[in-house]
């Protein structure tokens, strides 16, 4: 860490002429007496360091100064900030007397000086004491430490006094800032393969008079890492980081063992707070993997074993800690059993059914974004195994990956990886509606089926009583994404344009081989044996509380019946026939910021996030974005499902038939 072993002085003159040197400043919050103004000596002092790197920058090319009327956070500015050039004239190591013109003052009065900005046209909103300890400049990496046009590290420091004519004031000037030194060496033992080093979680800003701020009292609203850069053995590193009081800076380095499996390295800089003005020399050896259990310094990303389900949501590693060109792939391993549950336990077919001894091969049929999706597995043998993909670090999106025996599919899994986790089990707060969560919220809705009245004596049972509604449709990468779309019945996605159309119906057996064919027949159903299998609910019982194999929801989650919108409009009148909207009265609004679609919240609530639900369907075998549309899992009959709509700002019908054949998004509720 630097030392206080000695010190540079230099004496600074700032003449009066400076008030009229074209500086933008506020006018004075101080009133000023002309005759009060008297030059004083200002001795500024920088305290000595023993890094070679940090002693060059201990050069003062530029100042301001701030006088304020006290010492209290209520103190008021004194005139304007003065700013004085010394870029022809460095002050460096010696004396140099220079003076400013300053408010003399029988009181304690305290002077701030700022260095090294090289900003003369720099406005400064402080107009007291208080505002100067929180003004400060953005951070997004190392550099913006250093002054926006050179490479001087900006300092800072401040004297408490009464201000007399002719009187020499000290300043000892500080770095603003830390500088964390690292090194990283990888044994050829280790068996690990570095691909990133990141100084991580460093406050989002630097206090321009952090000196002012006793220890513990400068916490960061947010947090950010700085770009990543290569991770190579050997090298070394330098990073300058704002002073840190909670301690949670730290140095994060990515590798991945020979299986491919990713592990970070986190280096505190100091836990106990970073100070500024320090120097803190850091290293890594890596001498094998390391142990989470063991080692709190050691985070693996090991494979993430998925729940049964037709639908994954998957978290792949963020694109900040990778250095530009590196790939890292997080894995998954996706569990096959639904192709039995299928193939052996409903349609009772031995030709396709795994057995132990079955060979099979996995494919990724489609991704919506380029290079998402990579399979590990690409091939298997028996019933009970898994198939491994990974998904690239910072890329999010939708797949789809297949199952093949015999050139046949089997079954197949929609992969949404995304930003978003829905996961919130914590018991309903009476009244709340949105509930924040990674990536975005969970809803809650009103009525009868989520909140019971008060009295009892309801009629309906309360089927979301303590149930959680994501606040997206499946697929959907915001609120404001469609999604993907489904055929009624269907466990696979469709997006705008289907991979292929056929224009008759299927089996179901030819639907799970063929998910990415879109079927349609005469606008009816699109399935020939659909009484067989009866709903979106389980295909063996008519229970409208079973999850069906067909449910394209992720495990933990089902699609909805159609009582989850009863509180949408202003009756709760189960008829398909439409409903007019009470804008605003019932909490009904058409379009959110210019996107077309429709909002809910709770009448008489008021909502930060309201719920909303953009516009987008196949209708008749044509996308069309001029209507809402969402399936229920509700079944009219064995052609038409139950649907909620909305396609103008004066309508809304909460439960209406539509054929089966039409594919519209579908919103997830929890089971």
């Amino acid at each position: 860490m630097m030392s206080k072993s000695t010190y540079v002085y230099m004496i600074l003159t700032v003449m009066c002429a400076i008030f009229a040197c074209g500086c933008v400043t506020e006018e004075p919050v101080y009133p000023i007496e002309p005759q009060t103004v008297r030059k004083v000596e200002i001795a500024v002092s920088t305290k000595a360091v023993t890094d070679a790197d940090l002693a060059e920058r201990l050069t003062v090319k530029d100042i301001w100064i701030f006088q304020f009327n006290g010492t209290s956070d209520e103190s008021k500015l004194v005139g304007s900030p003065i700013y004085q050039d010394f870029s022809s004239d460095p002050v460096e190591e010696g004396d140099d007397t220079r003076l400013v013109s300053l408010v003399t003052s029988s009181s304690t009065n305290t002077v701030v000086a700022v260095a090294n900005t090289h900003a003369p046209d720099m406005t400064w909103s402080v107009p007291t004491l208080a505002m100067m300890k929180q003004a400060s400049d953005e951070i997004t990496s190392s550099e913006d430490n250093w002054s926006p046009s050179g490479k001087d590290l900006i300092m800072s420091g401040y004297t408490a006094s009464p201000i007399a004519a002719g009187a020499a004031l000290d300043i000892e000037l500080s770095f603003n800032v830390a500088k964390v030194e690292f090194e990283i060496e990888n044994m050829a033992q280790s068996g690990m393969t570095l691909h990133s080093v990141t100084m991580a979680d460093v406050p989002s800003c630097s206090h321009y008079a952090q000196i002012l701020s006793p220890s513990g009292t400068l916490l960061p609203d947010t947090r950010i890492d700085y770009p990543a850069e290569d991770a190579i053995s050997g090298n070394s590193y330098f990073w300058y980081i704002p002073r840190d009081d909670e301690g949670m800076s730290h140095i994060s380095v990515l590798a991945t063992d020979s299986d491919g499996i990713a592990y970070r390295y986190n280096i505190h800089v100091d836990k106990s707070g970073v100070k500024a003005g320090h120097r803190y020399p850091l290293s890594l050896t890596v001498s094998e993997a390391g142990d989470p259990a063991l080692d709190d310094h050691v985070e693996k990303y090991g494979e993430v074993e998925l729940k049964n389900a037709n639908c994954f949501i998957v978290h792949p590693y963020p694109s900040e800690g990778v250095a530009e060109g590196i790939t890292v792939g997080r894995r998954f391993a996706l569990p096959i059993s639904q192709v039995n549950a299928y193939w052996r336990d409903i349609r009772h077919d031995d030709g396709r059914r795994l057995t132990a001894s079955s060979e099979w091969t996995a494919e990724v049929l489609w991704q919506d974004t380029e290079g998402l999706v990579e399979l590990i597995t690409t091939s298997g043998r028996g019933h009970d195994q898994r198939i491994v993909f990974s998904v690239r670090n910072g890329t999010y999106g939708n797949a789809v990956i297949a199952l093949k025996k015999d050139g046949e599919i089997l079954w197949s899994w929609h992969v949404w990886s995304t930003q978003y986790d829905p996961e919130y089990h914590e018991v309903p707060v009476a009244k709340k509606y949105a509930y924040p969560v990674n990536g975005g919220l969970v809803h809650r809705y009103g009525g009868d089926f989520w909140e019971p009245s008060a009295n009892g004596t309801d009629a309906y049972v309360a089927t979301y009583r303590d149930k959680y509604i994501m606040d997206r449709n499946l697929g959907a990468s915001s609120p404001e994404d469609l999604g993907m779309m489904y055929q009624y019945g269907r466990k696979d996605p469709f997006t705008k344009n289907p991979a292929a159309v056929k224009a008759d119906k299927m089996t179901m057996d030819e639907a799970v081989m063929a998910p990415g064919t879109y079927a349609r027949k005469n606008s009816n159903d699109w399935c020939s044996d659909m009484s067989t299998f009866n709903t979106w609910n389980s295909p063996s019982s008519a229970s409208a509380e079973d999850k069906s194999i067909f449910d394209p929801c992720p495990a933990g989650w089902k699609i909805p019946d159609i009582n989850l919108w009863e509180d949408f409009v202003y009756t709760n009148d189960s008829n398909p026939a439409n409903d007019t909207v009470h804008e605003k009265e019932r909490g009904l609004e058409w379009e959110q910021d210019g996107v077309k679609g429709v909002r809910y919240w709770p009448i008489g609530v008021v909502m930060d996030s309201p719920v909303f639900y953009p516009v987008g369907a196949i209708w008749d075998g044509v996308f069309t974005n001029t209507r809402v549309a969402l399936w229920s899992s509700t079944s009219y009959n064995t052609n038409y499902g139950y649907y909620m709509t909305c396609n103008s700002s004066t309508s809304i019908q909460k439960k209406v038939s539509s054929a089966r054949s039409n594919a519209y998004p579908i919103r997830c509720v929890q089971e």
